[in-house]
């Protein structure tokens, strides 16, 4: 149990044999490997922590969320570099959007 807790300060990780742990741990005593440093956990800390556990957490704010973000803004830097034929393709892919859109629409007023 100790030991785990020195390899995840020390940044080796939860993962490995007993034995494996056992010789990271002497390696870092035979060098006199100085702890990392850390910051003491404040009420800030604390305050933060229990927003983001209380918290609703958006789309925007996850890594999945950043991500189609990213591919939004290339695809937006792309389209001055497509042939007509490509945009074309693009402009059919945003009309079916558009109709999907207002089928979803109209399904939320007729319930």
């Amino acid at each position: 149990q100790e030991l785990n807790k020195l390899m995840v300060w020390y940044g080796f990780g939860r993962d490995g044999k007993k034995g494996e742990k056992t010789k990271k741990w002497e390696e870092v005593l035979l060098n006199r490997t100085d702890p990392p440093s850390f910051t003491k956990w404040t009420e800030e800390d604390e305050g933060a922590l229990a927003n983001l556990k209380n918290g609703v957490i958006e789309m925007k704010d996850t890594a999945l969320g950043r991500l189609e973000a990213t591919r939004k803004r290339e695809m937006h830097a792309c389209v001055p570099k497509m042939d007509k034929d490509e945009r074309e393709a693009i402009r059919r892919r945003l009309d079916e959007a558009d109709a999907a859109d207002a089928l979803r629409r109209f399904a939320n007023m007729t319930e």
